[in-house]
């Protein structure tokens, strides 16, 4: 296991964001960490960020399907994957967006007139993602969002994630959660169909490192504060036009599939699908489907894939 995502960082690179050292895929540079391209290709731009407890190996399909169609830039966020553990700021989404306005800033190619990219998000991700669509409107082509909520009613809060959030204990308890075997029995309940062995350990794998645990046992006990992204995310949707579309695991145990329809049909562009059979992490459980769907979204826009 530890080969294979050797292997599958082996084209990463690396940039300091924030005081973040940030590990990213970039399908428009060569093999050699830390190399500039100074003349980007003119290829669709798509960002695919990843949600919480998991990394930039999420969208490994992703890359393998359409590395060679898009300019793929697929960052570990800070204290996940192979990013910095050492986070000089606490683990709430203000600073987690303020990393992603850094990061496109760095990596992306910038010059009088707004570059537009395709993101993809899944779970947090997604609501990142949504939170820089509107913020930035003119920067977005279009949006491909999964298993993410704004409206607090289609959450299915797990009990584990209720203590989190309690008073003083809740730091305590979020330590817990992300110990072995805990974080792991927890991974496990969201899936649906459980994916290979091999494919858990790849994500338990950063858990080894105590620091990753006290990223995630502060992320967690910082939850709250993401209800103020999901409600500024919530009012704004309206006004987002770029095309956007919403697939979610309909089996997911933490989001009611209805969210789809709703975050769909908050937005002037927006289509939503649920998978049956699928939960919280339809990239992992029905990859193939995924990538069509996706394939379909872009191409709709003119992007040949």
């Amino acid at each position: 296991m530890q080969q294979e995502l050797n292997d599958f960082y082996r084209y990463h690179q690396e940039v300091m964001v924030g005081g973040v050292l940030t590990r990213y895929y970039d399908s428009d540079l060569d093999s050699t960490p830390g190399r500039y391209n100074p003349n980007p290709s003119s290829k669709p731009i798509v960002v695919a960020l990843h949600g919480v407890a998991t990394s930039s190996y999420l969208f490994r399909n992703l890359i393998a399907e359409f590395d060679s169609s898009v300019r793929l830039v697929v960052p570990d966020l800070p204290g996940f994957g192979r990013s910095s553990k050492q986070l000089p700021w606490g683990a709430k989404y203000k600073h987690y967006l303020e990393w992603l306005e850094g990061f496109i800033r760095s990596v992306l190619p910038y010059s009088s007139q707004p570059v537009k990219a395709h993101f993809i998000g899944h779970d947090f991700g997604a609501l990142l993602a949504m939170a820089w669509a509107v913020e930035h409107p003119h920067e977005v082509a279009s949006l491909f969002c999964m298993n993410t909520c704004v409206h607090f009613e289609n959450i299915s809060p797990t009990p584990y994630t209720g203590l989190s959030l309690a008073p003083v204990l809740g730091r305590s308890i979020g330590r817990v959660m992300a110990r072995e075997p805990v974080i792991s029995m927890i991974f496990k309940k969201v899936f649906k169909t459980l994916p290979e062995k091999s494919v858990i350990d790849a994500y338990m794998n950063m858990y080894r490192d105590p620091a990753a645990r006290t990223v995630l046992a502060g992320f967690m006990h910082y939850l709250p504060s993401v209800s103020q992204l999901m409600w500024t995310i919530r009012r704004d949707l309206k006004n987002l036009t770029c095309p956007s579309m919403f697939v979610f695991g309909e089996d997911d145990i933490l989001v009611k599939p209805q969210e789809a329809r709703r975050l769909a049909e908050s937005m002037p562009h927006g289509a939503f699908r649920c998978l049956p059979g699928v939960g919280h992490f339809p990239t992992e459980e029905v990859p193939a489907a995924i990538n069509a769907e996706i394939g379909a979204h872009l191409s709709l826009l003119g992007v040949e894939c």
